[in-house]
């Protein structure tokens, strides 16, 4: 039996890609390496996050922007810590959404819409920590 749970993963919604290359950008910066996370053995043949997003941001190993990536750590912060944990994983860690979905204490089938769902969350507060912080216009 085929389960279709994660076929949206790779997917990011026209109006979450801005949000989606701050994300990436984040992630390279909390990576001492810049690139990517590998994608688990399981799901090899799938298509990879990298690939799947080639035509929309940047992929192997960027350059960090750090003040964007520092507002994006305090905009993460000032999420739930299941919507911190799925942003973290797959943006950071990578690796298996089934062990994802144990780890966050979800079932499978909800950790793509929570994620979607998590990058709606960050973007306002991405957005006011940028302004407020970091590039030092009043918000």
């Amino acid at each position: 039996m085929r389960v279709d749970w994660f076929d949206g993963m790779t997917e990011v919604p026209e109006g979450q890609r801005e949000i989606d290359v701050a994300l990436a950008n984040w992630a390279a910066w909390l990576r001492p390496s810049g690139g990517r996370a590998e994608v688990s053995a399981m799901f090899r043949q799938a298509q990879s996050t990298a690939r799947a997003r080639a035509q929309y941001t940047v992929t192997a190993r960027i350059t960090a922007d750090a003040p964007s990536a520092r507002a994006m750590e305090e905009a993460v912060r000032g999420l739930p810590a299941q919507h911190r944990a799925v942003l973290k994983w797959f943006y950071v860690v990578g690796g298996s959404p089934y062990k994802a979905a144990r780890l966050i204490e979800i079932e499978p089938q909800f950790l793509v819409p929570m994620l979607r769902d998590a990058r709606v969350r960050v973007a306002p507060l991405y957005e006011t920590e940028l302004a407020r912080k970091w590039v030092g216009v009043s918000a």
